[in-house]
């Protein structure tokens, strides 16, 4: 009882002295509003994102960006093709693609995995950048495997990466993504609105209601 005492004097003393709100149910109520926020950002961008566009949601760190992911995956009216974690794969990039050599090599290289000695090593001994490229990759696939609408989603899109694979990575995934597949990207990395020239733009603020900027869709 003692230590938990301590504890809730600690959170009030640091509510006070930053001016949080002092009790749970204003804290309850911000994460409730956050919610409603991230889902009817998320209904706005899956109507709005055409087939074979980007759409790229930022914002700073801790401002709700994966809310709206989770929110997507429950209202995305299309098929959803997720990345998967393929750390325990012990099979090398080329041997993962059912399909014919030279598409998944084509694939492979939109997503960054363009060099022979990436292609042939274990996916499981590649670094955590080239296998969250790999994830990218075969979600590509998969999708495309599919013939008909869907949503490859990706949250923390390129962070492993440093900034220039990163710009790279974003600009040939930008030209080869193609209806009736769309990709929604979610980074905190803004620099990278250039490179991926996204169709749909969500911003979400630390504070605020997160806004839409959309331009005329690469399809047409």
């Amino acid at each position: 009882m003692t230590n938990r005492l301590i504890h809730t004097q600690n959170q009030a003393h640091i509510r006070a002295r930053f001016g949080l709100p002092l009790h749970n149910q204003a804290q309850r109520d911000r994460y409730d509003s956050l919610i409603a926020n991230a889902r009817a950002a998320a209904i706005e961008l899956d109507r709005t994102l055409k087939q074979g566009g980007v759409a790229l949601i930022t914002g700073p760190s801790g401002s709700g960006k994966s809310l709206v992911v989770k929110q997507l995956l429950h209202i995305c009216q299309r098929p959803i093709t997720p990345l998967t974690d393929i750390s325990h794969e012990e099979r090398p990039p080329i041997d993962l693609f059912q399909c014919a050599f030279p598409d998944a090599c084509r694939t492979l290289a939109a997503c960054g995995l363009a060099d022979a000695q990436q292609l042939v090593t274990p996916a499981n001994q590649l670094s955590i950048g080239q296998q969250a490229r790999l994830s990218l990759a075969l979600a590509v696939h998969q999708a495309g495997n599919l013939g008909k609408p869907c949503t490859i989603i990706a949250d923390e899109f390129a962070s492993p990466l440093d900034r220039t694979t990163a710009a790279c990575l974003s600009s040939c995934l930008s030209k080869y993504i193609e209806a009736p597949i769309r990709l929604i990207a979610a980074s905190a990395h803004d620099d990278l609105i250039e490179s991926l020239a996204p169709d749909v733009l969500l911003y979400t603020p630390i504070e605020g209601t997160p806004e839409i900027l959309t331009r005329e869709s690469k399809c047409g």
